[in-house]
């Protein structure tokens, strides 16, 4: 069986549509994404749109939480160096232009998620096993075997550090699938393909390339 995790879309459908044909290429059965749907971009209604149309499951990330409560300490927590009045402003910019059925959507993701496939517990949610605003980074081990105790699971996969990794953790597997819409690590778009079979699983990061400058241009052009 062939998953994908992929997270923190950030409101990016050029990356979005590059990745999903990924997906096909790959020859991937199910497909997660781990929150972050919205951002502070031109493409929310489209990303959340496609989201709905093919009925993909999601979680809620700390942008989209915000954004159907209103609540800028979210963000705050989730970029403590970010200007915080630039983040209220940015939040009231998104709740303005997102469409009520997109916001009412959101507001019904679940916060993480726990399945089995080919007998191999996964524990699935946007930050750590418990919080929205809190990532696991790659160089971190001692948040890896913490995220994998917490989680209860053979793989904990997450996003929102926008930094892709695969980590072993004793006999588990931690996996971040970095971002679609917004890498930290590279121009390209990131998740992770997983593999499980048989009770045994492993993961790669997939990079795949988009039309940045498109991107770039429209972001552009809605910040005049």
């Amino acid at each position: 069986m062939k998953l994908a995790l992929l997270g923190c879309i950030h409101g990016n459908p050029w990356a979005f549509e590059a990745v999903l044909e990924d997906l096909a290429r790959m020859g991937v059965q199910e497909r997660y994404l781990l929150g972050d749907l919205v951002g502070d971009a031109p493409g929310n209604n489209d990303v959340v749109a496609e989201v709905r149309k093919r009925n993909l499951s999601a979680l809620m990330g700390h942008w989209d939480a915000a954004c159907v409560t209103g609540d800028a300490s979210l963000l705050r927590e989730g970029a403590p160096e970010a200007d915080p009045e630039g983040l209220r402003n940015a939040l009231a910019r998104v709740r303005g232009a997102l469409e009520p059925t997109h916001q009412a959507f959101l507001l019904g993701l679940p916060k993480s998620l726990r399945l089995t496939v080919e007998g191999v517990r996964l524990h699935l949610a946007h930050g750590s096993p418990h919080r929205l605003t809190v990532g696991v980074a790659p160089e971190d081990a001692a948040a890896h075997r913490a995220s994998l105790e917490a989680a209860r699971a053979d793989v904990f996969g997450c996003a929102h550090t926008h930094r892709a990794f695969v980590a072993r953790a004793g006999p588990g597997l931690v996996v971040n699938a970095g971002s679609v819409g917004q890498s930290a690590d590279g121009p390209e778009a990131s998740y992770a393909l997983v593999t499980l079979e048989s009770g045994k699983a492993e993961a790669v990061i997939r990079r795949v390339a988009y039309d940045v400058a498109a991107w770039q241009k429209a972001r552009a052009a809605a910040e005049r």
